[in-house]
């Protein structure tokens, strides 16, 4: 079996290879300047995380997913679902509840 070309959620891709990934999410196709446009604009408000690595502005998928779940958010007016918080918070949510129960 050879290699697969999977992108990682945490993974700091480049707008190009987002572009080509986001299809797996919405089932739809953006064109690399919507990301560019997601991340120096933002949408209703909301903008793309992104970082530097390697010469290039980078995001996650994980980051693309929160900010469609932001905008979605921003434009219903509703919060954002819990769902969509990377599994790091919850865990520390959990954690921090723990220790709030046994009194630590």
């Amino acid at each position: 079996m050879g290699k697969e070309n999977q992108v990682t959620d945490d993974l700091r891709i480049r707008f190009s290879t987002a572009a080509r990934q986001i299809p797996h999410i919405t089932g739809e196709s953006v064109h690399v300047s919507a990301i560019h446009r997601w991340a120096t604009r933002g949408l209703a408000g909301v903008k793309l995380r992104t970082e530097y690595a390697g010469g290039h502005k980078r995001t996650t998928m994980r980051w693309i997913r929160q900010f469609f779940a932001e905008v979605t958010a921003a434009k219903t007016g509703e919060p954002v679902r819990a769902d969509t918080k990377s599994s790091s918070q919850s865990r520390q949510e959990k954690a921090r509840k723990e220790l709030e129960a046994a009194g630590i």
